[in-house]
């Protein structure tokens, strides 16, 4: 066995499952067009920094209720809006202020489920795809020169 091994075969394994986290994450948004709707209200709505304070992420939370029961969602949408730029998450956060009523997308067969925006981002599906590959691409680099 060679030295970096257990690296290569770690990076692939995480690779791998991520990918795999991912596909079901996109089909979940694809059949999320297809969901009932509710109205719903934002609980929170703040911005998550990175811990070197150059990317964020926006962070909403809301709550809805479906047959009488109350519910707590986080998804803006079933990909996530992943990490961006200050203005871009700040525009994502002016759409949902804390307060505000908003359509609420669910899963009728599992209600906990839900999105704010139904479907997927062509753009975030190929940010996350590119992110598993290269997690895959070190593992096989690990694994074949070191």
């Amino acid at each position: 066995m060679k030295p970096y091994d257990t690296v290569a075969y770690l990076f692939l394994v995480l690779g791998i499952a991520l990918f795999i986290i991912v596909l079901y994450r996109a089909w979940w948004g694809a059949q999320s067009v297809q969901w009932p709707t509710t109205f719903g209200e934002v609980t929170k709505s703040v911005i998550l920094v990175t811990a070197r304070g150059t990317m964020r992420s926006p962070d909403v939370y809301y709550e809805y209720t479906i047959a009488g029961c109350r519910y707590e969602g986080r998804n803006i949408s079933a990909l996530g809006p992943g990490l961006d730029w200050e203005n871009s998450a700040q525009k994502t956060l002016d759409r949902y202020p804390v307060g505000a009523r908003v359509s609420v997308f669910f899963d009728p067969n599992e209600p906990h489920r839900s999105v704010l925006e139904p479907g997927i981002s062509k753009w975030v599906l190929l940010d996350r795809m590119a992110r598993v590959c290269l997690l895959i691409a070190i593992g096989f680099g690990f694994w074949f020169w070191a």
